[in-house]
């Protein structure tokens, strides 16, 4: 298992864990923002819908993304910066999957 790999999952995914009714109600937050009707899309719409939002709205992004790098430390704060652009490509992904399989949880 490479470091990149190793700081994923013992270092992002509890993060991610923790933080996923946060990442789920800001995400929605945006959809009812964009769409004030989203609970009433149908649900292969909802999905359409928050995929564009999280591949396409850079404030989003940055906001959820310093959701999660908020809770590093100091050394996996240097680890961050040395490997930024993998592990926020990384982070990005995982913050996608997680809303996407919860967010019905928190829809109106």
């Amino acid at each position: 298992m490479t470091d990149l790999e190793l700081f994923q999952n013992e270092i992002l995914r509890p993060i991610l864990k923790y933080q996923n009714t946060g990442l789920c109600r800001l995400t929605l937050s945006y959809c009812y923002q964009m769409n004030p009707a989203f609970s009433s899309l149908s649900g292969t719409k909802k999905r359409k819908m928050l995929n564009d939002l999280l591949s396409g709205n850079q404030a989003l992004r940055n906001q959820l993304t310093g959701m999660i790098i908020s809770f590093l430390d100091a050394s996996d704060w240097e680890f961050y910066e040395l490997q930024q652009k993998d592990i926020h490509k990384r982070m990005i992904q995982m913050i996608a999957v997680r809303v996407l399989e919860n967010y019905e949880k928190f829809v109106k």
